[in-house]
């Protein structure tokens, strides 16, 4: 693809619109996103759980850390993997959108009850930015022949007006 594919001309204003961005959002490129950034977050607590501790705060279960970073770590293995492989299943969506949901909640949650130290809002930040990434990517266009891109029957892109 080529850089005038990716940004057309405007012979108006300078004004993007926000469709402009659209084609750089890509399924491919949030999993390689999303799953290096797990790969890091899941990675840190088992290889130096001294360093996770002096930035994220004390942790009473390190059992219980650990396998955080264990799950992580696989979320990142199967988006990476989805990531290589370029291909879009709705398993993977649910997979990459559930947990950043669920992480999102927990950073917030689990921070405003003062279980966790507010460095944790940081991540729930990045969470919020691969959603953006994933509704951008998901929600259809306004034009004819919009689809979800992740393989569905075709008379499940159709949605109503």
């Amino acid at each position: 693809m080529n850089r005038m594919t990716l940004f057309p001309e405007k012979t108006g204003p300078s004004r993007r619109e926000a469709d402009d961005w659209k084609p750089l959002v890509s399924f491919t490129s949030l999993c390689l996103v999303q799953g290096l950034y797990y790969l890091v977050t899941g990675l840190w607590p088992l290889l130096s759980l001294t360093t996770f501790e002096a930035v994220t705060g004390p942790k009473v279960d390190h059992w219980l850390v650990r396998t955080v970073g264990l799950l992580i770590t696989v979320e990142a293995v199967v988006l990476l993997l989805a990531a290589w492989r370029q291909r879009a299943t709705p398993e993977v969506v649910v997979l990459a959108v559930g947990a950043a949901l669920v992480l999102t909640a927990v950073d917030v949650l689990y921070v405003l009850l003062g279980t966790i130290a507010p460095i944790y809002l940081l991540d729930a930040v990045v969470e919020v930015v691969l959603l953006a990434g994933w509704v951008r990517l998901l929600i259809p266009e306004k034009h004819t022949g919009a689809h979800l891109g992740i393989g569905l029957p075709n008379h499940l892109h159709e949605l109503p007006r």
